[in-house]
C-alpha cells in the first residue's frame, strides 16, 4: 500500500512542472505597442472661432452609425458644458436608441479648447457666455457690457443661432428639430433663451438652473417678455426642468429648489398652449449628482418613443 501511495505522490510531483509549462504557454502576451487612448465611436471634433463672441470653441459631435449613407435627416441635440456632458449624453442616447426608446439623433457639445485640462479656462469661458447682462435683463440685442468676464449670453445665443446651427446644417444631414441641454449656469442660459428666443429650440432640458444669478434677474426677464406671449403661443416647445432636493441654501447658497418651482409657476401662469412643461425634483440628489439621471429622464420625456 505504501509503495502504491508513494508512486502516486511521485507522479503528482512530476505533473506539477508540466502544468506550469502549460500555464506558461497560455498566458496572455504583452503587446510591444504602448496603450492607446479610448475614442468614442462615431464622434468627431470641429473647431470654430466665433465672429459674434470673438472666442474659440470646440464642437464635439456624435453621429448615428451609417449617417452618411442612410438618406435620413436627424434631430440635433445641442449641449453646454460639453467637457462633462458630451460623453455621458452620447452613451445615454446610444443605450436608448439601441433599445428603440429614443430616435437616432446627432449630438453637438459646445466646448472650449483647453478647458478639459484647465479648470480656470472652463470657468472663465462658461461664466462669460452663459450669464445674461445685468444691465439689460430682457434685451434681445447686444449692449455694451461693463464686465467682460460675464454677461455675454446674448452674444453667445446669437453665436449658436447664426454660426453653429448654420454650420451644422451645411455639414451634417439634419432636420429642423433642435434640443437644448444645460446645467447650472447652462440651465440659466437655457431659461434665458426659452424666454427671449424660444423658437431657437423645440425641446429644452434644463437642469439645476442658477436662477439666483444677478439677484434673480431671470424673473425680471420673464416679466419683460410678457409681451411675447401671444406670438409664442404659435411656437411648439417642450421644456423639462429638473433639480435635486438637496439644492438648498445650506448647500448652494441659494434656495434653488424653491426658485425653480416659482419660475415653473410663472410659466404655468402664461397658459401658453404651445409650451409643454415638466418639473422633477429628485430626492436626495445635489447640484453635482443630479445631472446624469436628469438628462436621461429629460431625453425620454421630451422625445416621443420611436414607432416600431
Amino acid at each position: 500500500m505504501r509503495s502504491f501511495i508513494g508512486a502516486i505522490f511521485v507522479n503528482l510531483l512530476a505533473t506539477v512542472p508540466a502544468l506550469a509549462c502549460v500555464a506558461a504557454t497560455v498566458a496572455p502576451r504583452t503587446e510591444a505597442a504602448p496603450p492607446q487612448p479610448y475614442v468614442l465611436p462615431n464622434t468627431q471634433v470641429r473647431f470654430m472661432q466665433s465672429q459674434e463672441t470673438g472666442a474659440d470653441y470646440q464642437l464635439l459631435i456624435a453621429t448615428p452609425p451609417g449617417y452618411r449613407t442612410s438618406g435620413k435627416k436627424y434631430p440635433v441635440v445641442y449641449m453646454l458644458d460639453a467637457d462633462y456632458s458630451f460623453a455621458l449624453t452620447r452613451n445615454i442616447v446610444q443605450h436608448f436608441v439601441e433599445r428603440r426608446k429614443l430616435p437616432e439623433m446627432i449630438l453637438v457639445g459646445i466646448a472650449y479648447p483647453g478647458a478639459a485640462e484647465d479648470l480656470d479656462i472652463y470657468k472663465r469661458n462658461r461664466t462669460r457666455d452663459y450669464t445674461p447682462a445685468l444691465s439689460a435683463a430682457g434685451a434681445t440685442t447686444p449692449t455694451p457690457n461693463v464686465d467682460p468676464e460675464r454677461g455675454g449670453a446674448i452674444r453667445f445665443r446669437n453665436f449658436i443661432a447664426s454660426e453653429i446651427i448654420p454650420y451644422i446644417a451645411t455639414t451634417l444631414p439634419i432636420n429642423a428639430d433642435r434640443t437644448f441641454i444645460g446645467h447650472s449656469y447652462g440651465g440659466l442660459f437655457g431659461a434665458y433663451v426659452l424666454l427671449t428666443e424660444p423658437e431657437l429650440f423645440k425641446r429644452y432640458i434644463i437642469v439645476s438652473p442658477s436662477l439666483w444669478y444677478g439677484n434673480r434677474m431671470i424673473f425680471r426677464v420673464e416679466e419683460q417678455t410678457q409681451a411675447r406671449r401671444e406670438r409664442d403661443q404659435h411656437i411648439e416647445r417642450h421644456a423639462f426642468f429638473a433639480i435635486g432636493s438637496a439644492e438648498t441654501r445650506a448647500e448652494t447658497g441659494a434656495p434653488m429648489v424653491e426658485e425653480l418651482k416659482q419660475f415653473y409657476r410663472k410659466l404655468e401662469a402664461r397658459h401658453d398652449p404651445g409650451l409643454t412643461i415638466d418639473l422633477r425634483v429628485y430626492e436626495g440628489e445635489n447640484h453635482s449628482s443630479v445631472f446624469p439621471g436628469a438628462v436621461t429622464r429629460g431625453l425620454l420625456e421630451v422625445f416621443p418613443t420611436p414607432q416600431s
